[in-house]
């Protein structure tokens, strides 16, 4: 199992440069947030994917979306599928294989409010009811928009602020509720700013514990 993850910002041109690098067939699942969406709701993929959007795409009233994952068509189609989730913002995808069920949380966490933690929140205690064939794992991997010195460099230490870390709370509680362990070592940068250059980590990676 090989996943991608990135934030396009948006743009047309950084998702075709994407596609054209994602066609080799190594990766079988892409997580995209801020993809780039037109006039018509739709983003852009290509034969080799199967587009997913959040469960709430679409809806009257909704924000455009700003998570999809692409699912590789190389993978059989009775091997996975879309899980609901009460977000535009998250899409959940169950894989399943030999090793269990592998559900993959792709979100994008706006950095003004827990909206889309909340929504988290409430489908991991649905997700815990579900019935599954063999072991869940899971994992959480996008664009958290949150700072916390458990994965940014400590030369960032100016972005540790009382108000970030109340920010991040809600996820590091989740983290904790849930048993779930950073993957994406610490000090891994993932974002360069436009303006100043420096490095910051708003995206993330995590897996079930075991």
């Amino acid at each position: 199992l090989k996943l991608w993850q990135q934030n396009l910002d948006k743009g047309l041109g950084n998702q075709h440069e994407l596609l054209q690098r994602m066609g080799s067939g190594e990766y079988q699942f892409v997580a995209l947030q801020e993809p780039y969406i037109d006039f018509r709701d739709k983003t852009r993929a290509n034969s080799h994917w199967s587009v997913v959007y959040p469960t709430g795409h679409g809806r009257k009233g909704a924000r455009t979306t700003r998570a999809v994952t692409l699912v590789s068509t190389e993978l059989p189609t009775g091997s996975w599928s879309q899980m609901d989730i009460d977000s535009s913002d998250i899409v959940v995808v169950e894989f399943r294989c030999a090793i269990g069920v592998v559900r993959i949380v792709n979100i994008y966490n706006d950095g003004d409010h827990d909206e889309n933690l909340v929504a988290l929140r409430n489908y991991m205690q649905r997700a815990r009811l579900r019935p599954a064939r063999g072991r869940v794992f899971y994992l959480w991997v996008g664009d958290f928009n949150r700072h916390s010195p458990m994965w940014d460099e400590f030369r960032n230490a100016h972005l540790f602020t009382a108000q970030a870390e109340d920010a991040v709370f809600m996820l590091l509680h989740l983290l904790g509720t849930y048993r779930m362990e950073m993957a994406l070592l610490r000090d891994i940068p993932t974002l360069k700013a436009k303006g100043t250059g420096n490095f910051t980590r708003p995206d993330n990676v995590f897996c079930t514990s075991n």
